[in-house]
């Protein structure tokens, strides 16, 4: 199993390769329309690869911090899937896709409060995606 061609072990139904895994296996769908709802992101559909995902999300009418943000949830989401595939590849371990956004959110949540100047962020408003105060 893996990127080489072979069946995804996510879902079983395409060849895994780097498009299928992060944005057209049902898991990873269910994580971007997650995403998305929280975000208040209209929710993609007409993006087939990782490039036109990206695109998708960093065209987004919004402020250059308000932008940056989003993209954080995105590197986060790319990294939270990697890590998943290869928990369930390497170890048979399933990781929900509901836990894996959960997982997202925290992720992004570290990573912009500890690295962001304004580090006035919390968790409370994270979970809401109230990000006003880092704007």
């Amino acid at each position: 199993m893996g990127l080489n061609g072979d069946l995804c072990c996510r879902c079983g139904l395409e060849a895994e390769d780097t498009n299928h895994l992060f944005i057209k296996c049902l898991v990873a769908r269910c994580i971007w329309w997650q995403l998305s709802v929280w975000m208040r992101i209209s929710i993609p559909t007409d993006s087939h690869s990782v490039t036109e995902r990206l695109a998708f999300f960093t065209n987004q009418l919004g402020s250059k911090r308000w932008k940056k943000v989003v993209l954080a949830v995105v590197m986060a989401a790319f990294w939270r899937i990697w890590i998943c595939r290869n928990d369930k590849l390497f170890n048979g371990k399933e990781v929900p896709y509901n836990r894996m956004v959960e997982a997202i959110k925290e992720d992004a949540f570290v990573w912009i409060k500890y690295r962001s100047s304004k580090a006035s962020l919390e968790w409370d408003s994270w979970v809401s995606f109230n990000v006003g105060t880092l704007l």
